[in-house]
């Protein structure tokens, strides 16, 4: 299946956990400072993919990916197979209270966790009828428009440019 222009932008779960606990687990001076959240280090360490979801959400959504290697590596996925563009608000990115914690000490900022990887949520799209069939553990980020673009506006509606960004988990 294919996103189409028009179809709503959809992720499951929460966005970043699984990139602040590797980097808990990495870093030396966040243990010292006791500042490591074993939660977040959960969610590194034990997977979850969402097969559940992903067989509730294979009859209406247009299409679907996992979010194995970064939000915006995964939507570029998305975009560049269905031949369309999208327009994504980070502000309605989920992040979980957990995470925001790092956020908010400016220990990570929010492109580090959508660009982190390994959070194992689902990213699908679906017709806007079909809205009332998210999940309450689901989140809309966005919108499918025409084009090839990726726009990813900030806390202050400021594009922030995705092609400068380096993102997702290089395989080779």
């Amino acid at each position: 299946n294919k996103a189409r222009e028009g179809d709503l932008i959809v992720v499951s779960g929460s966005i970043g956990d699984s990139f602040v606990g590797l980097n808990l687990l990495m870093d030396d001076d966040l243990k010292q400072k006791s500042l490591v959240d074993t939660n977040l280090v959960n969610k590194f360490l034990i997977p979850n993919p969402q097969i559940e979801l992903g067989k509730n959400i294979k009859m209406f959504a247009t299409s679907i990916i996992d979010i194995s290697d970064g939000l915006i590596s995964e939507i570029k996925h998305l975009c560049e197979n269905s031949k369309v563009g999208a327009d994504i608000n980070i502000t309605d990115i989920p992040i979980s209270l957990e995470a925001k914690k790092y956020i908010d000490s400016n220990i990570f900022n929010h492109l580090d966790l959508i660009t982190g990887g390994d959070d194992y949520e689902l990213l699908y799209t679906i017709d806007p009828k079909d809205e009332k069939l998210i999940d309450e553990n689901s989140s809309i980020i966005g919108k499918i428009i025409s084009g090839n673009k990726i726009n990813l506006y900030s806390k202050d509606k400021n594009l922030i440019d995705v092609n400068k960004i380096i993102s997702g988990y290089k395989h080779f």
